[in-house]
């Protein structure tokens, strides 16, 4: 392997840690209210794209050129896969619960009452809980098994006993939207 072909491999290497890098402050940290990894490498792309149009023509300053066009364009590719991640991310969470609803409505229909966890659907119902994929790691899907829903969000105020059973089954995706289902109301809400 000769010297140049060592050097060619070796910025390959940087350059897809570099996408790496950018792609989990992405990931990571757009998943909360304000999405601060997008505005991150947003903010590092613009400022090297910037760099890299105010030395365009230049060459004096070539290598600094050279490592704005290397981040522009990984910063771009990351900030194109991060939307594609999201969409993916998205529907496999939502047919993860739609799964999870399915298996809860079997199991009241065969038990005559809602299972009090999650951890009641295994293993006659589901083998493994499908969990939330939104960002890097997986998470677990939020569920609660209450008297009366309160319509206001997410709470739930048990009446001394008195009301109808019910579920809401619900996570977080991108940017702090929170989605649930009661089954109360038999539909998917969101609150952003």
């Amino acid at each position: 392997m000769t010297d140049d072909t060592k050097k060619i491999l070796i910025q390959i290497l940087l350059y897809l840690i570099l996408g790496l890098i950018f792609f989990v402050i992405i990931i990571e940290g757009s998943k909360g209210l304000i999405p601060y990894g997008l505005m991150i490498v947003g903010g590092i792309t613009f400022l090297f794209g910037s760099i890299a149009r105010l030395l365009r023509g230049t060459w004096k300053y070539k290598r600094l050129l050279s490592v704005s066009k290397v981040f522009l364009f990984v910063g771009l590719i990351n900030m194109i896969l991060f939307f594609a991640v999201v969409r993916i991310q998205g529907k496999v969470t939502k047919d993860n619960a739609e799964l999870l609803i399915q298996k809860i409505e079997m199991y009241k229909n065969d038990n005559g009452d809602y299972p009090v966890s999650l951890e009641s659907l295994r293993p006659k119902y589901i083998d493994k809980l499908p969990k939330v994929w939104i960002g890097i790691l997986p998470e677990s899907f939020i569920y609660d098994y209450s008297e009366q829903i309160d319509h206001n969000f997410l709470y739930f105020k048990p009446i001394n006993g008195i009301g109808e059973f019910h579920y809401w089954i619900g996570y977080y995706g991108f940017m702090g939207v929170e989605y649930f289902y009661n089954s109360k109301e038999k539909e998917w809400k969101i609150d952003d």
